[in-house]
């Protein structure tokens, strides 16, 4: 195998290929057999010298999820320990999840660069971010609004999933960061405004997430 002398030479930990086709020279690379062979000494390479390999690779055009993610045999997904998956979401954010052999599997997350040290770091979980975007929503329609909203009004006014938003409203609720008034019963619903005290709206403020905060001021400046 290229690079087993100076791999142990240096006693390297890590060892990065990019990409993985460079390296793997196969004929069909959706043969099961010719992938796990030409796959056979990388492993055999990582085990003897203790090294941990990493290899970049594509997706396939259409998003199928899992193993089923690697453009190629499915034999390249069963040859490694953990796969990890860059994806870029349709509003531009890039997240990374992994499929992994042991442990947990990282759910999917949003990365984060860094502008002043260049970094790219690990956020929120992608559910957390879509929750903290709607309660972000939902505290601007409150705000706007002269006077208490029900529950399906603030939905009608706010996008993304129904369970979602219903969730979003209960946390902020939970988190004081808005008011119910009402009964919850016909004649007298529940309906839901933003905190007339100023102690309230400082929890509200606090509740609202960086991430949300971030991109609502990106709006704000490009409609400016």
């Amino acid at each position: 195998m290229p690079g087993s002398a100076w791999i142990s030479a240096h006693r390297s930990a890590l060892v990065i290929f990019d990409g993985l086709f460079r390296l793997v020279r196969v004929r069909d690379a959706s043969d099961y057999a010719e992938m796990s062979r030409a796959l056979e000494p990388l492993i055999q390479l990582a085990r003897k010298r203790g090294a941990h390999i990493l290899a970049t690779h594509h997706s396939p055009k259409m998003e199928r999820g899992g193993g089923d993610d690697v453009l190629g045999s499915t034999a390249i997904f069963g040859s490694v320990d953990t796969l990890l998956t860059i994806r870029r979401a349709r509003d531009g954010a890039r997240t990374l999840s992994t499929d992994q052999r042991y442990g947990e599997n990282l759910a999917e997350t949003v990365l984060i660069l860094e502008k002043e040290s260049g970094r790219t770091v690990l956020g929120l979980s992608r559910e957390d971010v879509t929750l903290q975007e709607i309660r972000v929503a939902i505290l601007d329609v409150l705000r706007a609004a002269s006077d208490a909203l029900t529950e399906e009004e603030i939905l009608a006014k706010v996008q993304g999933a129904t369970g979602s938003k219903r969730t979003a409203l209960r946390s902020l609720l939970e988190g004081n960061a808005i008011e119910r008034t009402g009964h919850g019963r016909r004649g007298s619903p529940y309906g839901y405004a933003f905190p007339s005290s100023p102690e309230a709206d400082s929890i509200s403020r606090s509740l609202v997430p960086t991430v949300g905060m971030e991109r609502e001021n990106e709006k704000r400046e490009s409609a400016a």
